[in-house]
């Protein structure tokens, strides 16, 4: 059964992972797990979430932690414009320098809270200088790194970035011939590419970015389906063209891109596909599954970290159940991809 998308969702486990320094990425069964302590990728996509859950139920708390995960990310910026990405429990960085990955995710929750100024000015002003110092678009050369910093300038209205970095998804694209998709496998976060170009269209109406976006996501949900239910592509990826499609280990990351970019395709085209496709892979999380076995604990708002050969990963996770977030506040309201 579906649940109220006008109900606020649980979060107990978002706040239980959440300390004065931000949140803890890793859990161990259902608790946090202070050993491997933090990242940019988690404490960005908690900002988003935090942020959306505000404007979709006016949870005042909620907005309150957001200065935490803001902290972080203002923190972990280095000079240059790069940011660390892992710190430990104490707060001590553990790299030089992140990947190119979550240095988009950090453009991406930054651009959301720029985007927010009603909502909180002082954050809105922090986040705005922390974006004018990040480095040209011309040096993130990873599809999915520009993908997530596209979306991030899409919510600032920054036309002349978006385009540059959807140019280079659709020439991506256009290499490869033989199928609809961006390269010659499906890695990690695949619908995360379908959802940056459907924004990138509603932003700046550019036809191609709307029929490459459409292409790929249709191409990629064909691909993830089985007779009654969506079945994403497993941990070690998918080599298109092969017959051995990779099943396991499942991963929320997955079905939560493909509501983000089904719900941004119903935006631009109003095609009740879409709608219908955000609701199927929203269904995974709930056991509309090839497991049929729920990936929520209602009891305590956490997510599971997947789906294995053998059941469910028990482990509960800062992406799990933030990705599951971001789905649902999707579901909730189409003003959290505006």
């Amino acid at each position: 059964m579906s649940p109220n998308f006008n109900v606020s969702p649980n979060l107990q486990y978002f706040k239980k992972l959440t300390t004065k320094i931000g949140m803890f990425q890793h859990g161990n069964l259902n608790k946090p797990d202070p050993k491997h302590g933090y990242s940019i990728d988690d404490n960005a996509r908690a900002l988003i979430v935090a942020y959306q859950i505000f404007e979709n139920f006016n949870d005042n708390y909620i907005l309150q932690l957001s200065r935490i995960y803001l902290g972080y990310l203002t923190r972990s910026k280095i000079k240059g414009g790069y940011f660390h990405n892992f710190a430990d429990k104490n707060n001590v960085y553990l790299d030089d320098v992140g990947s190119e990955t979550s240095t988009g995710r950090a453009i991406w929750a930054l651009g959301y809270v720029a985007s927010r100024e009603g909502v909180n000015h002082e954050q809105a002003v922090l986040a705005k200088r922390t974006l004018q110092d990040l480095p040209s678009t011309s040096l993130l050369f990873h599809i999915r790194s520009k993908a997530y910093a596209l979306i991030g300038y899409y919510y600032i209205k920054d036309k002349a970035r978006v385009n540059l970095l959807a140019r280079s998804l659709v020439e991506s694209f256009n290499r490869y011939k033989n199928e609809d998709w961006f390269e010659d496998n499906f890695e990690y976060a695949n619908g995360i590419l379908s959802f940056a170009l459907f924004l990138a269209y509603n932003l700046t109406k550019n036809k191609n970015y709307l029929k490459t976006a459409e292409k790929s996501y249709i191409f990629l949900d064909k691909m993830t389906r089985k007779p009654n239910f969506v079945c994403p592509i497993g941990h070690n990826g998918h080599k298109i063209g092969s017959k051995r499609v990779e099943t396991y280990d499942q991963q929320a990351i997955e079905a939560a891109d493909m509501v983000l970019a089904a719900k941004a395709g119903f935006l631009a085209t109003g095609n009740t596909f879409y709608n219908k496709s955000a609701y199927d892979w929203f269904a995974w999380f709930l056991g509309n599954n090839v497991k049929k076995i729920s990936l929520l604990n209602g009891a305590t708002g956490a997510c599971f970290d997947g789906i294995t050969p053998t059941g469910l990963n028990k482990n509960n996770g800062a992406e799990s159940v933030l990705c599951y977030l971001l789905a649902y506040n999707a579901m909730s309201s189409d003003k959290v991809l505006q």
